[in-house]
């Protein structure tokens, strides 16, 4: 059944690998793309709003794979967003979902979500693929990649507004049950977190080139480039910022109840955490672990996406790396450096290692901002083929 693809494909266990067609099967046509994004999360994150642009951004992802129950459903965290892959037998509670998240986030945030369902059939007539890949963490949790090219091309359609969904009248409150945001921004261990977008157009010589970027990627920065680091992590107390954050989680009820339920969570961790204490089953030094090999600070989605934790040493020999290969006309590229990283996290069980995911981001805007300096380049690109065309 095209219901089990992706729990069915086989994963590979290095990130390099990601750079390799050979580790991607096709999408089934009758699947469906899903994208979700914050409109204007420039805007927003100017002034101030990254954390909720990240909220919101994570809780595309808790919707949907909620809304989907016991299917496995590949995604890729963007920021600002998300992209997804769903079976058709989930449209019709996925669009539900996203009709009340559009809602939750305008409500709790006065944030814009943008929202639209493309057939992996229509990327594929367009002369595009929509492979997916899956890195298997050794803890069993699995992180989707896709290649070829299909999910940049569907985000296009949608920011076009094509295959947009329309608004529901009446939307209940959406499921997102396991999202939250309650650690402090990670500070840089090693002087600076750098947040990075390369995209793909996804040809044979663009691979050989991924796979040497990465190669490069590797050799500057080593073992010790995820941000996350539990040593030094530390999880907020419910001020008013952290529970107004937290608020999208709410359930439907009495505010005063859902207040007291996230102040009683936030001190239980807490303390749970300050002094490593256990809990039915609930081990918090094992889960610390487990929570720096589940998160997504390096992937690929049409783009290579990081974010690392690296000397300002590495990050000018990265920097002069890619910008070399820009002034030859072989990428263009989007950064951004910031002192801390944001984390978000959904957590499906915090008993089981593959339970639960950590989103991470460049604090103060990172992928956004980095998409900002990508955008620039390319209107760059653009003029100079219009001159040389005229």
């Amino acid at each position: 059944m095209s219901s089990w693809f992706y729990k069915d494909l086989p994963g590979f266990t290095a990130f390099a690998e990601a750079c390799s067609p050979g580790r991607y099967a096709p999408a089934p046509e009758d699947w469906l793309i899903v994208l979700a994004d914050v409109e204007d999360s420039t805007g927003a994150i100017k002034s101030g709003r990254y954390k909720d642009v990240n909220m919101v951004g994570a809780a595309c992802i808790t919707a949907v794979v909620n809304a989907c129950k016991e299917v496995s459903i590949p995604f890729v965290f963007g920021g600002d967003g998300a992209t997804l892959l769903i079976p058709p037998e989930c449209v019709e509670p996925v669009k539900k979902e996203l009709f009340s998240l559009r809602q939750r986030a305008r409500h709790c945030h006065g944030l814009s979500l943008r929202v639209g369902i493309v057939p992996v059939q229509e990327v594929v007539q367009r002369g595009k693929r929509f492979d997916v890949g899956k890195l298997s963490m050794p803890t069993g949790c699995q992180m989707a990649m896709f290649y070829g090219g299909g999910a940049a091309l569907a985000d296009a359609l949608v920011k076009q507004g094509q295959f947009a969904l329309e608004a529901d009248d009446e939307p209940s409150p959406p499921n997102l049950a396991g999202l939250s945001c309650r650690w402090q921004p990670v500070a840089a261990r090693n002087g600076v977190i750098l947040t990075l977008l390369i995209p793909s157009c996804a040809n044979q010589s663009e691979d050989d080139l991924y796979r040497e970027i990465n190669s490069f990627m590797e050799g500057v920065l080593g073992a010790e480039a995820n941000p996350v680091h539990w040593e030094t992590m530390t999880y907020a107390w419910p001020t008013l910022e952290a529970l107004r954050q937290n608020q999208m989680t709410w359930r439907e009820g009495n505010v005063l109840a859902n207040l007291c339920d996230q102040i009683f969570w936030i001190l239980l961790f807490n303390m749970l955490n300050r002094f490593n204490i256990k809990l039915e089953g609930f081990d918090v030094t094992r889960y610390r672990q487990d929570m720096v090999t589940n998160s997504d600070y390096q992937k690929f989605d049409d783009m290579l996406r990081m974010v690392v934790d690296c000397s300002q040493e590495q990050a000018a020999v990265i920097t002069q790396y890619l910008e070399k290969l820009h002034a030859e006309n072989r990428i263009l590229y989007g950064m951004h450096f910031s002192k801390t990283a944001l984390m978000t996290c959904f957590v499906q069980s915090g008993t089981e290692p593959d339970g639960h995911v950590h989103f991470v981001d460049g604090d103060n805007g990172g992928y956004t901002l980095a998409a900002v300096q990508l955008k620039q380049q390319l209107a760059k690109q653009q003029q100079a083929l219009e001159a040389s065309a005229g």
